[in-house]
């Protein structure tokens, strides 16, 4: 069978799914007059008309589907809603966390079509027409299957290890970054071989399995989690999100055992502008990776990142990924705001608007109508900030609070009681654990020294309980920021590490 026919024979077997979910969606329940915030009725019509299998009775199957471990060691149900916190680990195993009372809570309001906690992205996507950019749309396929036990897929967000310095990115998921800011690596790196181990119970029962970063193949867990995925369950799909930058002999080796698929990151094919915003990336080099990639992975995606230093690139990545077959997806950045898309003037708006409005793109093949159909509705996208900017006073103060707002975290795990006794014997077992270093510098005083200087004002935790962090973490990169780091440095960190402490503990 040609790839034609094949292409032909899956359409043909969409449209028949779509008219099927068309005919059943006026028995589709709303929910507007039982909830004030369930989606208006209007934008939900128009969301169901465009989904790629067509109206589905929820808006989003993530909840019963996915899971996504973040750098914190955060458990939430994706990478678009921060707010919901499942559990952490390791205070939280990961079958405690799926199998927990907290993850009822988002499946609660999407059953009712409520996005209000913490799906604020895919919500304004919605208000824009912008279907294809959403994160839900993804877990569409599984809203058509028989409920699992297990989450189908599962996302790992665990180091922000990354060799770029990209000028949108944050420290959060750029180790490099952190490290031009004086943070070098983080004092907790949660995440360990009992992760790996915990991850038996789940592996077998997986569909997809994803990598994030910092750079995927720069993260070494990844690897004892790819060999894992190797020996129980070679069926799952691994998606890795890289920027392409490294193409060593063990990544070409690893992609070429398991079943494979990328999504790169591309800003721009101008040398100069690429360069200028993936700092410390090659830009020649990362062109000849993409072509790797692309001929031994499947089904390469592209993920451009619009915003003001390359909205005028856009339409050129489109025709690369047309020539190239590659499927384009845009995630707009929501901040820093100073270079968002959203928070320019009506007038720079206005010409991106026009610029766009005049670009022609082939709607022949599968891939030219995709690739279409995401530029088409980047240009909705800006056309709603335009609009918005008109209609709504003190838009870019008001959204930028809405964003900060939508992205606090809601950490709705109770907070675990702690007696001296356990504070003493973590602290004692801190040390023991640095004694074997066999370390020339007594790091006892230092540590004790800087505790002693950290506000406590607003608890009465006693500082101390930063031991039971600390005792999770990687020894080596505490040795290094003590080593290294100054005095006000280890101050602000173990201050942060203390307010951590905070959320998880509760001292009687």
């Amino acid at each position: 069978m040609n790839n034609k026919m094949k292409a032909n024979i899956e359409n043909i077997i969409i449209k028949s799914i779509q008219l099927t979910n068309k005919i059943r969606s006026p028995f589709y329940i709303t929910h507007k007059k039982e909830n004030k915030h369930a989606l208006e009725i209007e934008l939900h019509s128009t969301y169901n008309k465009k989904r790629p299998f067509g109206p589905l009775p929820k808006l989003c199957y993530a909840p019963w589907n996915n899971i996504f471990f973040n750098t914190h060691g955060k458990a939430i149900v994706c990478c678009k809603n921060t707010k919901i916190i499942l559990g952490t680990y390791p205070e939280n195993s990961i079958h405690d966390i799926w199998f927990g009372e907290k993850i009822q809570l988002l499946r609660e309001k999407i059953s009712q079509n409520d996005l209000t906690l913490g799906c604020y992205k895919c919500h304004e996507a919605i208000k824009q027409g912008n279907i294809r950019s959403m994160t839900s749309i993804y877990y569409d396929k599984y809203g058509m299957m028989f409920p699992k036990k297990y989450p189908r897929v599962m996302e790992f967000e665990l180091s922000n290890r990354c060799n770029l310095e990209c000028i949108m990115c944050s420290e959060r998921v750029s180790s490099s970054i952190a490290k031009q800011k004086n943070m070098a690596s983080p004092l907790i790196q949660p995440y360990d071989s009992k992760f790996v181990e915990q991850l038996d119970e789940f592996i077998p029962h997986l569909h997809e399995a994803k990598f994030f970063g910092g750079e995927p193949f720069l993260i070494d867990i990844y690897y004892e989690i790819w060999d894992k995925i190797f020996q129980q369950n070679r069926q799952i799909k691994i998606l890795a999100q890289t920027n392409a930058t490294v193409l060593t002999e063990r990544v070409k080796k690893i992609i070429k055992r398991g079943n494979f698929s990328a999504s790169v990151s591309l800003d721009s094919i101008d040398k100069n502008n690429y360069e200028l915003i993936r700092k410390n990336a090659d830009f020649d080099k990362t062109m000849h990776n993409i072509e790797w990639f692309g001929k031994n992975t499947q089904n390469l995606g592209i993920v451009a990142t619009p915003f003001r230093q390359n909205w005028k690139d856009i339409p050129d990545i489109v025709h690369y990924c047309n020539k190239n077959g590659y499927s384009l997806y845009y995630s707009p950045v929501f901040h820093p705001k100073e270079l968002a898309l959203w928070s320019w003037t009506k007038e720079a708006l206005d010409e991106i608007i026009n610029y766009y409005s005049t670009i022609y793109l082939p709607n022949k093949t599968t891939i030219q109508k995709h690739n279409s159909n995401t530029f088409n509705e980047l240009l909705l996208a800006v056309k709603h900030w335009r609009i918005q900017k008109e209609v709504a006073t003190n838009f870019n103060k008001n959204y930028s609070d809405f964003i900060s707002e939508q992205e606090k975290s809601i950490d709705v795990i109770p907070k675990t009681i702690i007696e001296n006794n356990k504070i003493n014997d973590a602290k004692k077992d801190f040390f023991d654990k640095l004694a074997q270093l066999n370390t020339e510098i007594d790091f006892r005083k230092k540590i004790d020294s800087i505790i002693q200087k950290i506000n406590t004002d607003f608890s009465n935790l006693p500082t101390d309980a930063i031991f039971l962090l600390l005792l999770n973490s990687e020894t080596k990169s505490i040795i290094d920021a003590l080593s290294y780091w100054t005095d006000d440095q280890l101050i602000e960190k173990l201050t942060l590490l203390y307010q951590k402490a905070n959320e998880q503990y509760q001292y009687l």
